[in-house]
């Protein structure tokens, strides 16, 4: 089927929820976390802790827009895609 777009598409997502029960999960890490390790294995920490500084600062202020939209729209109204 081609469809024709009325406007080009800048991003396309795709989610997926509850593949497997919850009780046969392993903790998932959070973005901090992830951020966090990445640091400390980095080979230049001072460079690195700088601008994982700045990737935690701007990730806060993107969860704090997402709280707002979805207090406004609803929980399932936003996600942050990875």
């Amino acid at each position: 089927n081609n469809t024709k777009l009325l406007s080009p598409v800048r991003l396309a997502g795709v989610t997926a929820n509850n593949l497997v029960p919850t009780n046969k999960v392993s903790l998932q890490p959070s973005l901090n976390d992830i951020l966090e390790e990445n640091t400390r294995e980095s080979k230049n920490p001072t460079q690195n802790s700088m601008s994982a500084m700045n990737k935690n600062t701007r990730l806060r202020h993107a969860e704090h827009a997402l709280d707002a939209v979805r207090k406004k729209y609803g929980n399932n109204a936003a996600h942050i895609g990875l």
